[in-house]
């Protein structure tokens, strides 16, 4: 997992609740950092995106991301919420969209809902794999 926050202590915070719940962190303080580790590691299913960054708009980069990264999950991060933003995210592809200051609890039910919905798309391919098969069966 992958974090890009504007504040060094923000993602020491996430950091923490992130690894208390199991998963690996890796931190960057800026867009050009959070993309040169993408590269070097596609392994990486989720990104904790600041909306707020010193190098770029977090919605714009959210926006690049879903087209060039459609498997990685993003969840925003912001200190500046508000409906029409969360929805500007959401319809942008956020996985989902959390407010800080943000809690342990809600950095892990982040986490959680990166989990169901990785578990629903595996689930979909899965059956769409059985139907084709089946339908390749039976059109023998």
């Amino acid at each position: 997992m992958l974090q890009d926050f504007s504040s060094s202590r923000e993602a020491a915070i996430c950091s923490h609740f992130v690894q208390g719940a199991g998963w690996q962190a890796v931190t960057a303080g800026a867009a050009a950092e959070a993309l040169e580790r993408l590269r070097e590691d596609p392994a990486i299913g989720v990104l904790f995106l600041d909306i707020r960054l010193p190098d770029r708009d977090g919605i714009d980069l959210l926006r690049e991301l879903k087209r060039t990264h459609a498997t990685l999950e993003i969840v925003m991060i912001t200190a500046h919420a508000s409906i029409d933003l969360a929805v500007d995210a959401m319809k942008s592809g956020a996985t989902d969209f959390v407010t800080k200051p943000f809690t342990r609890s809600r950095v892990v039910a982040a986490l959680e809902r990166v989990d169901r919905i990785r578990g629903l798309q595996e689930e979909v391919s899965r059956l769409r794999s059985a139907l084709e098969e089946q339908l390749v069966f039976e059109g023998i």
